[in-house]
């Protein structure tokens, strides 16, 4: 889907091309670039805006670049031959999708939807491809970004194949938390509007045992439920359920 295509954006303001190569050069990638190739790097894309469940690209699609998500979140899917959707994963603000597929110049193994309202950066594959050659600090950061993309990949599969469902889901949401989690003085509020079936997608598993481990610990005070919302009241049950020591260090603002 090239820029600009699909449904109608959202009418509100778009940040100022000065403001997203901000953005970029505080992330691990571009930090250590000239802040001047970063802004004129970013006036050669396009930036633009999603509203919710709104498709960034479609699988099997070429994308002629990278994205860049500004502000908000996608999640990658893949649909099955019976029309079913599997979540591979979520991309956030400060995070690229698409990457792999544009640099290799191949179509894009799965398709991109935002879940709610995003703003992303489309970059040219040609000009990004040159931007690595030119900064090879760049390019070996991006090479970082894939390998723990795979590396947490890896990890999915692992626990799919061994963990229960319990310890699945208390990871999943201790991850959800470092990544769009908010301490109010109830506890952390999961910011991603996902649906119980969007959890038990990226769980492995069916939407009625995500349901009921959700309602069982609602009712043993580790989390509240609302509407497309979980707050997270002790995060230390969900680390001893997930198997680890502590839930240091996941909560980002």
């Amino acid at each position: 889907m090239k820029p600009g295509s699909g449904a109608a954006e959202v009418a509100d303001q778009l940040p100022e091309p000065e403001d997203v190569a901000g953005r970029l050069c505080r992330t691990p990638v571009f930090k250590s670039a000239p802040a001047g190739a970063v802004l004129d790097l970013v006036r050669a894309g396009v930036i633009r805006r999603l509203g919710r469940r709104e498709f960034l690209f479609l699988e099997a699609e070429r994308p002629g670049g990278i994205y860049f998500i500004v502000d908000g979140q996608v999640k990658v899917v893949r649909q099955g031959a019976d029309g079913s959707e599997t979540i591979l994963h979520l991309v956030g603000a400060g995070e690229f999708v698409g990457l792999v597929a544009a640099l290799a110049d191949r179509p894009l193994p799965a398709s991109a939807q935002a879940i709610g309202p995003t703003v992303v950066l489309w970059l040219p594959g040609d000009r990004f491809r040159a931007f690595l050659l030119r900064y090879p600090e760049v390019a070996l950061a991006v090479m970082g970004l894939m390998a723990g993309r795979l590396h947490e990949i890896q990890n999915r599969f692992h626990d799919v194949s061994t963990a229960r469902v319990e310890g699945r889901l208390a990871r999943l949401l201790l991850h959800l938390a470092g990544r769009a989690g908010r301490r109010t003085p109830e506890g952390v509020v999961l910011l991603l509007p996902l649906t119980r079936a969007e959890l038990a997608e990226l769980c492995g598993t069916r939407l009625y045992t995500v349901s009921r481990v959700l309602n069982e610990w609602q009712r043993a005070g580790a989390i509240r439920l609302a509407r497309r919302r979980v707050v997270i009241l002790r995060p230390d049950l969900l680390a001893e359920i997930a198997g680890e020591v502590e839930p240091a260090g996941w909560v980002i603002a």
